[in-house]
């Protein structure tokens, strides 16, 4: 799966916009990403 078909498929599921869905999922990869550093450390 690409981002643009998660991010589409979120915007359905979640009935918003793909704009709106876009940033959650940015939001929920940059966490994870930043989390997952910091468990490295």
């Amino acid at each position: 799966m690409t981002k643009a078909e998660l991010i589409a498929a979120v915007a359905r599921q979640a009935e918003v916009t793909n704009v709106a869905a876009e940033r959650t999922t940015d939001a929920v990869t940059d966490t994870i990403s930043k989390e997952m550093k910091k468990g490295a450390e």
